[in-house]
């Protein structure tokens, strides 16, 4: 995606009051889940046994194992409910 889009989008996103994140998780396991500031390379997770998972978090190519969009839902609602409420109360002017 170029630089010029991602920008356009992120401006889109920010009038809509839009928020994600983009997470990965561990695709053997399935037990932990990688926050956009985690550099780890491999699974860090440990079961019950003391046995770490070790998975590797990207394929060969650079690119995550597992991608997941996590809306944040709550801000969406408040901003819905915002515009519902101050529509429904200009009509009463």
């Amino acid at each position: 995606m170029s630089r010029s889009l991602r920008r356009c989008d992120k401006k889109m996103q920010n009038r809509a009051g839009v928020n994600f994140l983009i997470l990965n998780g561990c695709t053997k396991c399935l037990k932990y889940v990688y926050v956009p500031e985690d550099k780890r390379t491999v699974c860090p997770y440990v079961d019950e046994r003391g046995t770490v998972c070790g998975e590797p978090h990207y394929h060969e190519n650079g690119t995550p194992k597992e991608v997941c969009l996590k809306l944040l839902l709550k801000l969406c609602y408040c901003n819905l409910f915002y515009i519902v409420l101050r529509r429904e109360l200009s009509t009463f002017r």
